[in-house]
């Protein structure tokens, strides 16, 4: 296949384009406007115009593509720097770098006795950028930074068969993007926005191929960008929980993928394959979730960490690679396993 730049990727993606009554969202009118989301935060189209719902607040929110995310709390305060929120009547207090805490947190404290009450939450991204297509499969990938890489190969390898959209909406055509999904407790807060439209409204998707992993290697806590690995097992058996309701709501089937391998840290290939991906494999078995292995497909090509001349780019899956990289992923490995579920063959 002839090379195709990241740019022209993404805008292929863009041209074609859970909470407890996930059983009712399909139940009727599926592209009506979503009662429970009064909160407009910017205008636009009924399903790509920011909304939140009664129990939110609007909020800067500096990687969704709207400019604007889901603060978790009613009447909230949105704390500097676009990234973090506060309950309502708290004041956003700076953390620095004060364990286990990173630079960019804030502890949401009572303004009169100074008193920290909890730590901020990031607002939550907004979900696929386009309603479904109605003659094609609507496959929705939710994944970290390694999935905005490989997102727009998938969509170009499968557009005869599906239409291919990245949860959250973070990046547009020509620009970057973050973390995606983040860390797990992020996920566990956010994986219902990401399963609407940026309004509210529910998607209907025939496959959701789904990943959490990177952003919980460590022992920091950032919402909204990193959490620690021990909380990783539990967190994403919750969000497991809520795509099996989702699942059975909507009549999605679900594709779990394991997290890539760090092709340039052996210690942090060790965490990887010796801890997230066990533990998210024992999760997937128990529900009956199939898996893609990234990690085998990787290490089968490559061998092992460290080798950061990967498939002869160099850092490749460091934990990024270069677009050929993520083409060769795409190709070998993604599309496969989504086209034989979708087809049936």
């Amino acid at each position: 296949m002839s090379f195709i730049s990241t740019s022209i990727l993404l805008a292929f993606i863009f041209r074609s384009s859970l909470s407890s009554n996930v059983a009712s969202l399909f139940s009727s009118e599926m592209y009506g406007e979503d009662p429970d989301w009064p909160h407009v935060c910017r205008g636009g189209s009924n399903w790509s115009s920011a909304k939140c719902p009664s129990n939110a607040t609007c909020c800067p929110m500096r990687f969704g593509a709207t400019g604007t995310g889901c603060c978790p709390f009613p009447n909230a305060v949105c704390c500097p720097g676009a990234l973090e929120c506060c309950p309502s009547g708290t004041s956003c207090v700076p953390t620095g770098d004060a364990p286990p805490y990173s630079s960019g947190t804030y502890m949401c404290q009572d303004p009169t006795t100074k008193t920290n009450l909890t730590i901020s939450k990031a607002p939550c991204k907004p979900g696929p950028s386009s309603p479904p297509n109605a003659t094609l499969k609507n496959v929705v990938i939710i994944g970290d930074s390694v999935s905005i890489g490989y997102v727009g190969w998938v969509a170009y390898l499968l557009q005869d068969i599906a239409l291919v959209q990245h949860a959250p909406w973070e990046y547009l055509p020509g620009q970057g993007g973050d973390g995606g999904c983040e860390e797990t407790a992020y996920g566990v807060q956010c994986v219902d926005y990401f399963l609407r439209s940026p309004s509210g409204i529910p998607f209907k998707a025939d496959l959701v191929y789904f990943n959490w992993g990177i952003h919980n290697m460590g022992s920091n806590i950032f919402p909204g960008q990193a959490g620690p690995l021990e909380v990783y097992a539990t967190e994403l058996a919750n969000i497991t929980a809520q795509l099996k309701a989702y699942s059975a709501a909507s009549g999605a089937q679900l594709l779990f993928a394991t997290t890539t391998p760090n092709m340039c840290d052996a210690p942090s290939d060790i965490i990887i394959n010796g801890t997230i991906n066990p533990q998210a494999s024992s999760i997937m078995n128990n529900n009956g979730i199939p898996i893609v292995d990234h990690h085998a497909a990787i290490i089968a090509a490559c061998g092992y960490s460290p080798n950061k001349d990967c498939l002869g780019f160099g850092g490749c899956w460091c934990p990024h690679c270069a677009n050929g990289g993520y083409q060769w992923l795409a190709n070998t490995t993604i599309v496969p396993a989504i086209r034989r579920i979708l087809t049936g063959s």
